[in-house]
């Protein structure tokens, strides 16, 4: 047997599936609308923390239908969301630019504390002149799949720092590649 709450919530249901054209064009008379407005933002405060888990529940239990919902508002308003990112980002230039240098500024200091502060070669530890080599020397043909630049930082974290990398001053990189330059020939010409 149903409760009273049960009963009244079918009832309203039921209400609000016969008469939907009569309660929106209420919905939206204005001054309906702050009332709307208003009592939404108590209900909302009044219960807080059970809209938040209801909310966290359904976006736990429903991931890959909200990620489809979002690719398909996505691609239908592609130029509006195109022409926003434009706007913020013309009024926004030297933030988003500050924040992004701090980013991979903390990738490569992410990187270095992992794979060690100082060249392996002859010991520079200025992190401005230190680089991430390819020990096995795929480094060209790894940076062309991975997109090159500053994206090996958040490959190489996201990849849990492979062992196939090491710390090498851009000198000492630059290096390898010409005849003769080994790890010895380094260690003979620095002078202490």
């Amino acid at each position: 047997m149903k409760t009273n709450k049960e009963n009244k919530k079918e009832y309203m249901k039921n209400y609000n599936k016969k008469n939907k054209d009569k309660l929106k064009i209420e919905r939206d008379k204005p001054e309906n609308k702050e009332k709307i407005k208003e009592y939404n933002k108590v209900r909302y405060q009044n219960n807080k923390e059970k809209i938040k888990k209801r909310v966290r529940e359904y976006n736990f239990n429903n991931k890959e239908k909200i990620r489809e919902t979002k690719i398909k508002y996505r691609k239908k308003h592609k130029d509006r969301i195109q022409k926003k990112h434009k706007e913020y980002y013309q009024n926004n230039k030297e933030k988003i630019k500050n924040i992004s240098r701090e980013w991979v500024e903390n990738n490569r200091i992410k990187v270095f504390n992992n794979y060690g502060n100082f060249c392996c070669w002859c010991g520079e530890s200025n992190i401005n002149c230190l680089t991430v080599d390819h020990i096995n020397g795929n480094g060209r043909k790894h940076n062309k799949e991975i997109g090159g630049g500053n994206k090996i930082y958040r490959w190489l974290i996201k990849n849990n720092f492979p062992e196939e990398f090491q710390t090498l001053c851009y000198n000492c990189n630059c290096g390898l590649k010409r005849k003769g330059f080994t790890k010895e020939y380094i260690k003979s010409r620095i002078f202490i």
